[in-house]
């Protein structure tokens, strides 16, 4: 999903609205700069708007909690790469 796609879904998704053109060229300028999918549904979710609609997105909060840990000096790259191993050992036996 390209992310103006992504961004018009996150609008109705977390705050059930469509997105505004103002919105819109917002959160596409932040993805330009390099924010991740899951810090715009995350800044979408604790926005006022988005508190009041109270979106309940499955894995969003262990999503948000993992990458708040691996942006996390020193002990980000330690936890990526306990993520890599874990996955390594779950992925011949899902064959």
């Amino acid at each position: 999903m390209d992310s103006e796609a992504f961004v018009r879904w996150a609008y109705v998704t977390m705050l059930g609205r469509p997105v505004d053109p103002e919105g819109l060229a917002f959160y596409l300028r932040r993805m330009d700069e390099g924010k991740s999918k899951i810090s715009v549904l995350k800044q979408l979710k604790l926005s006022a708007e988005g508190r009041v609609f109270d979106a309940q997105l499955q894995g969003l909060d262990s999503a948000i909690q993992q990458e708040k840990l691996e942006r996390i000096p020193v002990i980000g790259p330690i936890y990526r790469w306990f993520q890599t191993q874990s996955e390594a050992r779950t992925l011949p036996g899902a064959l």
